[in-house]
């Protein structure tokens, strides 16, 4: 009896332990010409409107891979969408002034969080970065969605920040 209480103490450690850790492990911060290096699209913008949907299908996003793959289960995660207007692009091409930015709806997914009515300067890639794994991706078919994620250097606008990107080109 008294090994059960010790054992059950330690599980409600642990758990309270892990409430607050995120699940979202980013592997390094990349430097500004990593980042432009690695993203395909880079810009600077305002947030103009938030929502969230269950599936992405309908906003052109594809899905490729094994989808009997235990990881298809991330498919069906909530995930933000930005709208997002374009002051000035820095790398990549877009059809459009305003962009649909794609990302988890929480830092615990490693989402990023914008703020309406905020700038930013957001690196973006086709692919969904945070499903784990390489046996499925969300891909984007157009050049007016993309995807970010906490583990980008996406952040808050900053003339420092803009500068080193302009550096670099």
């Amino acid at each position: 009896m008294y090994g059960i209480k010790i054992l059950t103490l330690f599980f409600c450690l642990a758990l309270a332990r892990s409430i607050n850790r995120p699940l979202c492990n980013c592997e390094g911060e990349l430097g500004t010409s990593d980042a432009v290096k690695y993203a395909d699209c880079v810009f600077k913008g305002t947030v103009i409107s938030k929502s969230a949907i269950s599936n992405p299908i309908g906003y052109g996003i594809k899905i490729l891979g094994d989808t009997l793959s235990h990881f298809y289960r991330f498919t069906k995660a909530p995930i933000a969408v930005y709208q997002i207007k374009v002051e000035k692009l820095f790398k990549g091409k877009s059809s459009s002034d305003t962009l649909t930015i794609m990302t988890p709806v929480n830092g615990a997914a490693c989402g990023f969080i914008f703020d309406s009515g905020e700038r930013y300067i957001v690196y973006a890639t086709k692919e969904d970065e945070t499903i784990p794994g390489d046996k499925i991706k969300r891909i984007s078919t157009s050049d007016k969605i993309y995807w970010t994620n906490m583990c980008t250097r996406t952040a808050q606008w900053s003339q420092t920040e803009e500068n080193e990107i302009l550096k670099i080109k």
